[in-house]
């Protein structure tokens, strides 16, 4: 099985999802996503620090780079960074969504703090709210 290109940040992301996004096709495209991962625990994801399967909807992507106004892309790319370190993970490694949903559930609220810092969607992220 192919596996599904997922920036690293956003395997904390799609846990708290709202149905809230940037466009309706950014948010059905989560859902999807969200629902997929759901229904097979075991797809194999490649965790990556670049434009992922839920970038190609986002509105504020362009040639592979985040042109929001709210975080930069090299603040993106951070987020990306520190949840490779945290988890003790390497960009590219391909690891089934139930070890890595797994993994994230290990980080403390300080860890989360720091990885989120700045992002637009805390305040309605469920899972940010719960650590």
């Amino acid at each position: 099985m192919i596996p599904i290109k997922i920036r690293a940040h956003h395997l904390l992301c799609i846990q708290g999802y709202q149905g809230h996004g940037y466009s309706q096709d950014f948010e059905e495209n989560m859902g999807r996503m969200v629902e997929k991962f759901r229904v097979n625990p075991t797809l194999p994801v490649m965790v990556v620090c670049e434009t992922d399967a839920i970038c190609e909807y986002c509105p504020h992507q362009s040639a592979g780079r985040c042109t929001n106004t709210t975080l930069t892309h090299e603040q993106i790319s951070k987020m990306d960074s520190l949840v490779i370190e945290k988890l003790n993970l390497v960009s590219g490694a391909t690891i089934g969504i139930n070890k890595l949903i797994s993994l994230t559930k290990k980080l403390n609220k300080t860890d989360v703090v720091e990885i989120c810092d700045g992002c637009s969607w805390r305040e309605c992220c469920l899972w940010f709210q719960d650590k």
